[in-house]
């Protein structure tokens, strides 16, 4: 493990007592291009409004950014020239790159160089139209921000979540069904499931733990599935109707990314249907009560939506548990969903 990798670690750790740590990150003078001869462009200090911009953006209890001054050998242009940089001023983190003027848009990219990795650990780049320099700033600042705090992992020291209270969630899944193991996957296989359900979520986040956001969902969701004998067995179908009462809880990873554990009581009617070859037709029906599990990982595809990847396992307790595992794809939609970026105070 890397010293600046401890350093980000110590941090988060730290992260209650503000003012005790800060990773320190420099920005060199950023090149200038400008393809249409305005010099106006020349007027500009990009890295001057980079900073500007970060320095509004990011708590300075975490990190804290400052600009190399002028630099004997001019702008940095190459990977080499951000290398050497950091080597001769003792430089962790460096920010180099270019702004670009052309006839109808500006761009910018920056590069993040991590000097003791000997790597460049992010690019960042934006454009607009070329009348909105401020706005580009603006933005690739935000951008730079957005990677420390949820890709790296750091928060402002002291930092205020306004947490959104009670949303109310509606989803719906389809996937496909297996029993795992004993006598039942000898005998019994499954076709397809649809589900729909409801979430109730009391405060988002609930609270902060290592720096992430965690937060807890209570529902309830029903769920009709049909499975069919195997091959060696005389046919049927099977009619699965189930209940759950799941706990979940999540944490967010990064932004609009989520994943979460839940589990719950199961309550589940099985109607076996057997048109049978030399007799009447037979149906029976069993209840029986079980638990149920799940991991899922969510994305925040808008404020509304969120599609999700999902695997239940539900154990009935039969005298033999059926035990069954079902993936599926789910699309949740919450009127009120919690922001995908923490909103800071």
């Amino acid at each position: 493990m890397g010293f600046h990798t401890r350093l980000f670690i110590l941090i988060m750790a730290l992260a209650p007592l503000p003012g005790l740590l800060a990773v320190e990150l420099f920005i060199a003078p950023l090149v200038l291009q400008d393809d249409t001869g305005n010099a106006a462009t020349a007027r500009l200090h990009p890295e001057a409004d980079l900073l500007r911009n970060l320095a509004e953006a990011a708590a300075h209890d975490v990190l804290a950014v400052q600009k190399t001054g002028e630099l004997p050998g001019g702008p940095v242009r190459s990977f080499l020239d951000a290398a050497l940089l950091c080597q001769r001023q003792g430089y962790g983190f460096l920010l180099y790159g270019y702004v670009k003027r052309s006839e109808f848009s500006l761009s910018a990219e920056v590069k993040l160089l991590d000097s003791e990795k000997n790597t460049v650990a992010a690019n960042f780049f934006n454009s607009d139209d070329r009348d909105h320099y401020a706005r580009l700033m603006h933005d690739l600042a935000a951008r730079i921000v957005e990677y420390f705090y949820n890709d790296v992992g750091l928060k402002p020291a002291g930092s205020k979540n306004n947490p959104r209270r009670n949303l109310l969630g509606f989803s719906l899944s389809l996937g496909y069904w297996t029993p795992a193991g004993n006598e039942w996957a000898s005998v019994l296989t499954g076709l397809g499931s649809v589900s729909t359900g409801i979430s109730f979520i009391p405060s988002s986040p609930l609270f902060l733990l290592m720096s992430r956001e965690w937060y807890v969902s209570l529902g309830a969701g029903v769920e009709y599935g049909l499975g069919m004998n195997q091959p060696a067995h005389e046919s049927f179908f099977l009619h699965s109707a189930k209940l759950r009462l799941p706990v979940e809880l999540f944490v967010q990873v990064g932004a609009g990314h989520a994943f979460g554990l839940g589990a719950g009581p199961l309550f589940q009617i099985d109607t076996m249907v057997q048109d049978r070859m030399y007799d009447s037709p037979f149906v029976a029906a069993t209840a029986v009560s079980g638990v149920a599990f799940s991991a899922e990982y969510r994305y925040a595809a808008s404020q509304l939506f969120s599609l999700g990847l999902e695997t239940v396992i539900d154990i009935a307790f039969y005298a033999q548990p059926l035990v069954t595992i079902s993936p599926r794809l789910s699309l949740s939609f919450m009127p009120q969903r919690t922001p995908r970026e923490t909103t800071n105070e």
